[in-house]
C-alpha cells in the first residue's frame, strides 16, 4: 500500500495557499559549499613583534573596511540565491497567468522560474519571508515525528 505524503502548504496573510515539495538537503549543502568557495578573504596586513623589523608577522584584517563591505554584499548575494533556489524548486503553486504575463511585458528576458520568485515575493509580508523559507528549507531537516513515521514504515526485522 501507498502511503501519500501529506499536503504541505504555506497561507499567506491574504490567505493565498502556496503548496510545496521538499529541497533536497543536499541542494542546499551544494549551494553553500559553492558559495563558500567565493568567500572573499581578508586583506593580509603585516605587523612586526616589537620593535624587531627582522620578524614580520602576516594575518588576516577582518577589521577592513573595504572587506567588512564585501562580505556584507557576499552575504547577501549569498541568502538571496538560497532563497531563490528555494522558491524555484520547493514551491509548486504556480504564478498566476495574468502576473506572468504582465512580468514578460516588463521584463522581456526574464526567465518564467524568476518571475515566480517574484510572485512569491509579492504575496508574503515582511514577518512571513522567514516563517516561510524555515518551512520550505525545514522540510529537509531530521525530527522526532518523522524518525517515527520512517520507523513505522520499516519495521526491524529482528
Amino acid at each position: 500500500m501507498t502511503k501519500t505524503a501529506p499536503k504541505r502548504t504555506f497561507s499567506t496573510h491574504d490567505g493565498v495557499e502556496l503548496e510545496f515539495r521538499p529541497v533536497s538537503s543536499w541542494t542546499i549543502q551544494h549551494l553553500n559549499m559553492k558559495w563558500e568557495r567565493e568567500k572573499p578573504l581578508p586583506p593580509i596586513i603585516t605587523t612586526y613583534l616589537g620593535d624587531d623589523t627582522s620578524r614580520p608577522m602576516q594575518e588576516y584584517n577582518p577589521y577592513d573596511e573595504k572587506y567588512k563591505h564585501c562580505l556584507s554584499l557576499w552575504e547577501a548575494e549569498r541568502a538571496t540565491n538560497i532563497n531563490e533556489t528555494a522558491v524555484k524548486m520547493g514551491v509548486t503553486s504556480e504564478p498566476p497567468a495574468e502576473f506572468v504575463t504582465l512580468y514578460q511585458e516588463m521584463f522581456p528576458d526574464i526567465p518564467v522560474a524568476n518571475i515566480k520568485v517574484h510572485w512569491v515575493y509579492s504575496l508574503l509580508n515582511a514577518d512571513e519571508i522567514a516563517t516561510f523559507f524555515e518551512m520550505v528549507l525545514g522540510q529537509t531537516a531530521v525530527t522526532e515525528a518523522g524518525l517515527k513515521e520512517a520507523a513505522a514504515t520499516f519495521p526491524s526485522q529482528d
